[in-house]
């Protein structure tokens, strides 16, 4: 645990750390796109995978899956304010509509 945080305190600058931060910002958007996707792979109305991948291929699926949604979140992040299902609880939340793009000099 202590060398994590040492990598990552070194990191903070880096473009790992703000890849992170924003996977952060989007945290219940990414976890429920992470559970459509693996019960689409796993489930009968996809690819049926269920049973058929080891404990290593499931754990490189979940990191090929986060992978993928560190760049994704940071271009949506690019453009929104919120991630979509975290505006959703924000409206939710506030009785209101809060903004959902960022204004434009936030991301030039």
């Amino acid at each position: 645990m202590a060398l994590a945080l040492a990598l990552f305190e070194r990191l903070r600058d880096g473009t790992l750390f703000a890849l992170l931060a924003d996977t952060g910002r989007m945290a219940l958007s990414n976890y429920l796109l992470q559970s459509a996707i693996c019960a689409w792979l796993f489930l009968a109305y996809g690819a049926r995978l269920m049973g058929s991948v080891s404990p290593l291929g499931a754990l490189a699926l979940a990191v090929i899956i986060f992978c993928v949604q560190l760049p994704l979140s940071r271009w949506w992040l690019r453009g929104h304010a919120y991630g979509p299902v975290e505006w959703l609880l924000r409206a939710l939340t506030i009785a209101a509509w809060p903004r959902w793009r960022r204004s434009r000099a936030a991301y030039l």
